[in-house]
């Protein structure tokens, strides 16, 4: 059995509450300084990574924003409360205008990003993108 690759989210409230107390040092000055940076796969300072756990609900925003202003203080974690708030008027954003995303959804599957059941069956056809963005969608 493969080892679980430690780049994936675990699934699980555990899962969230570990990367948010593992992050929670940086969203102040650190998260604001280096948010705007991909320094690739290996250093990944410059993101939070929370957003999966806040898409399906295992930690909340608000549970977010409070780890940050507790450990920073309000002012020096605006930047990612800003995030988390921009983050959150979005979805709400999509979810009253549906044909948008419907719109954004079929344009992604036009990229042939689409796992077909014969990919699922055994046959390594899959687009060079990450599983999880597709299952997203």
């Amino acid at each position: 059995m493969t080892p679980p690759d430690s780049s994936i989210p675990q699934p699980s409230r555990d899962a969230a509450l570990n990367r948010l107390a593992a992050v929670r040092p940086r969203l102040g000055a650190v998260y604001a300084a280096d948010r705007n940076f991909d320094l690739g796969p290996t250093r990944r300072e410059g993101v939070s990574g929370l957003s999966p756990y806040l898409r399906h609900r295992l930690l909340l925003e608000r549970e977010a924003v409070e780890a940050a202003a507790l450990e920073h203080g309000p002012a020096r974690a605006e930047k990612f409360i800003q995030e988390v708030f921009w983050r959150t008027y979005w979805k709400g954003w999509l979810e009253r205008r549906p044909a948008v995303w419907r719109a954004y959804r079929e344009a992604v599957l036009g990229f042939g990003f689409v796992l077909e059941l014969s990919d699922l069956n055994g046959r390594q056809r899959l687009p060079e993108v990450p599983v999880i963005s597709l299952v997203q969608y």
